[in-house]
């Protein structure tokens, strides 16, 4: 465990915040202010930048927290290891997926982890893919499980999936007797999309340039589920990756048609930062999940 001061270093430096903080560990604020101008002598310079709305690292500040954040993950490896010498399983497991893999696939993996090593304790962030890769990097989380950018530099693939694009509509909606849905069908249907920020949104805009036609998007969302909601409610349509629906398929409230355009797919990756150590309850964990079927 690490000394009090770098804990509520830390703690302020994810949250941003001396009175979130406060409440997150039930100290006093002032004990929290305290221990952090105790950090800033011992160091010799500001760690913090104060404003009215709340706290920022500097950059003496950052240096500090991605050390103390790597010291941490090492003393989790730590205890794991000893554990392990024992016969225990133990330790938390961090990670980010994007919404859709993490309810379709990711919930019903870690439920029957637990079931088998009930020490093991998870930290999941719905995130970006671009936000996810941030922070693999950055070594505050294990892996990843998002849309792959080629862009991206130092990571490992575990796994790769091609992930298809279905139009996602009621059953009642008239393309759902089709056997498959192109970019042309979609034009002038009032559609509801996720926005900018998903890997999703840029393929689907890129499937309409490709055929040099305009979609006609009624409701932008920034949340799977509310746009299901919508089409539900609205009798609209959406585009989304194929582990995005396959539950509400199963259960007969939506229906999904093949987008048949060329490219009109995704590469959902498993992703490590390359070289980095992981915890064996991690280890595990990814071995339990590479050995299942693909993304529903």
């Amino acid at each position: 465990m690490l000394p009090t001061s770098y804990r509520y270093f830390l703690s302020v430096a994810e949250s941003g915040s001396i009175r979130a903080s406060s409440q997150m560990l039930n100290v006093a604020a002032s004990a929290i202010s305290r221990q952090i101008q105790i950090l800033e002598h011992q160091f010799g310079h500001q760690l913090f930048e104060r404003f009215a709305a709340g706290m920022i690292l500097t950059q003496e500040g950052h240096i500090l927290a991605r050390h103390l954040r790597r010291t941490m993950h090492e003393v989790e490896a730590a205890h794991a290891e000893i554990d392990a010498l024992h016969g225990l399983v133990t330790g938390t497991i961090r990670f980010a997926a994007i919404e859709g893999v993490l309810t379709s696939w990711l919930i019903p993996a870690m439920a029957d982890f637990r079931v088998h090593h009930p020490g093991i304790t998870f930290d999941a962030r719905i995130l970006g893919s671009q936000a996810a890769y941030d922070l693999v990097m950055a070594q505050r989380l294990d892996f990843g499980v998002v849309v792959f950018s080629q862009d991206w530099q130092g990571i490992d693939i575990l796994k790769r999936y091609e992930t298809p694009l279905l139009a996602a509509m009621r059953p009642d909606h008239p393309l759902a007797s089709q056997d498959s849905v192109s970019a042309r069908d979609l034009v002038g249907q009032p559609m509801t999309m996720l926005d900018r920020t998903f890997a999703t949104r840029h393929a689907f805009d890129q499937l309409f340039a490709q055929a040099g036609l305009e979609p006609t998007v009624a409701f932008e969302v920034n949340h799977i589920e509310i746009a299901k909601r919508h089409i539900r409610a609205t009798g609209g349509v959406t585009v989304l990756p194929q582990y995005a629906v396959s539950a509400d398929v199963a259960e007969g409230n939506i229906v999904a048609r093949p987008v048949s355009d060329k490219y009109a797919s995704l590469d959902t990756v498993i992703f490590t930062r390359k070289n980095s150590m992981q915890l064996k309850a991690a280890e595990a964990f990814l071995d339990n999940l590479m050995a299942v079927a693909a993304i529903p």
